[in-house]
């Protein structure tokens, strides 16, 4: 027998199964992109890694849009996140001073890099959002542990 409650598990599950469509729990979707906000600290290969294993990417922004959104989540966490650092998917290992995107090693189109960065060390190969100044871009050593941004379709 059906009662009340069970009806109101059921139109509740019904209104919210959607919402994900395929994204992982706890994931954020906007647009047709799941975003996963880590809070647990990777170097930079590990954190593609991570990021694979769920069937996705360490963050590619192309854009003003997607970047926006980025910083206005992650400031939307509070303090806290203004403390750490995101590694996203770019660096530039292959040659120094030419940023590319992992997936399809091509240039920059749109960037948001804080004051004085690039630094351009040999060591810094990484790029990541500082929460110190707002999340612009910075480049680190892609050695260092930071908290870091993976994306996959939501189809």
């Amino acid at each position: 027998m059906v009662n009340r409650s069970t009806v109101y598990c059921l139109v509740l599950l019904s209104m919210f199964a959607g919402v994900h469509g395929k994204c992982h729990a706890g994931w954020v979707v906007w647009r047709n992109t799941c975003f996963m906000f880590s809070d647990i600290k990777e170097d930079w290969t590990q954190a593609e890694l991570r990021c694979r294993a769920f069937h996705g990417r360490l963050l590619e922004i192309l854009d003003s849009e997607t970047n926006r959104f980025v910083k206005d989540h992650l400031v939307s966490l509070g303090s806290l996140a203004k403390l750490r650092v995101y590694f996203v998917g770019a660096s530039d290992v292959a040659k120094e001073g030419t940023w590319e995107w992992n997936t399809n090693r091509e240039r920059f189109d749109f960037t948001d890099w804080g004051t004085n960065q690039p630094g351009g060390s040999h060591a810094e190969n990484c790029l990541a959002l500082g929460g110190g100044d707002g999340f612009l871009w910075h480049d680190y050593p892609c050695h260092d542990q930071h908290e870091f941004i993976c994306t996959t379709e939501n189809t």
